[in-house]
């Protein structure tokens, strides 16, 4: 099958693979609509498709007022765009990270932490 918008190098993702995900085979492990928290009747490739239409209105919402703003580009391109982004992939709550966090010695700037007390995830805007 040809993509038009993958090419593949490498053997990471093997052709055949990317041909079972576009034929919605049911037997690949994770691919399934139930997987990504979906009902039965919801097809994946409708709700890629949602999902990206409302990030793309949300990317020309911000960048209208990233033009327009005297705000601090970093902080208006956390809170406008990086976090409405993460909650529209349903990523659970981001937390804002005032201070660098350090690690083994190392300080690193990371913007926002998400998930519990002794296990976070860091995600960086």
């Amino acid at each position: 099958m040809s993509y038009a918008t993958i090419t593949v190098e490498g053997g990471l993702l093997p052709p055949d693979l990317l041909d079972r995900i576009a034929t919605d085979d049911n037997s690949i492990s994770g691919q399934k609509p139930a997987d990504f928290g979906l009902s039965s009747g919801r097809r994946l490739p409708d709700e890629i498709q949602r999902t990206f239409s409302d990030a793309r209105v949300h990317w020309d919402s911000f960048t209208r007022r990233l033009e327009h703003s005297r705000e601090s580009r970093t902080t208006l391109t956390r809170q406008d765009w990086g976090s409405k982004f993460f909650e529209l992939l349903s990523f659970p709550t981001l937390d804002y990270q005032r201070t660098a966090i350090e690690a083994g010695g190392t300080s690193f700037p990371i913007s926002y932490l998400t998930g519990g007390p002794d296990i976070f995830t860091p995600v960086h805007i």
